[in-house]
């Protein structure tokens, strides 16, 4: 069981219509390679000594917070009820691929928990903004 381990097999998360699963790059992925799933470590930091891992320690297991980013299409274009009608599909799409592997393939100590962090069309990787969904992944590893 590990980090990696678990990392790349939420990677190889397959959502029905999506066309990439990646790690966030350097560079975003342009408007016309939308929708993709961008993987980085979450924004809210836990413990001091490891701000940079976003990660919280007890004895014999690792908590980790992930942000796995649903970017479905480019920035407003004026047709909100499009938006908010994309957003609830691939919602519902998302939910039926992670909830198949919970545990990513064992990888995790518990099954994996995660909110819906944001839903908007104010996504923000990079200098670009997208219409999409944040989850935040909540992992428990052994140590």
């Amino acid at each position: 069981m590990t980090v990696a381990a678990a990392v790349t097999q939420l990677l190889a998360l397959s959502v029905t219509g999506v066309t990439d699963n990646s790690a966030v790059a350097i560079r975003p992925p342009g408007y016309a390679d939308l929708p993709v799933l961008r993987l980085q470590a979450a924004g809210q930091l836990f413990v001091e000594g490891l701000k940079a891992w976003n990660v919280a320690a007890t004895a014999g297991s690792v908590t980790i917070f992930y942000d796995h980013m649903l970017l479905i299409s480019g920035p407003t274009d004026g047709r909100n009820i499009d938006r908010w009608d994309s957003r609830l599909l691939y919602l519902d799409r998302y939910l039926a691929a992670i909830t198949g592997d919970l545990t990513l393939d064992n990888n995790l100590t518990e099954p994996l928990s995660l909110i819906l962090l944001k839903q908007s069309d104010n996504i923000q990787l990079g200098k670009n903004f997208y219409n999409g969904l944040v989850f935040r992944h909540r992992w428990v590893v052994r140590t």
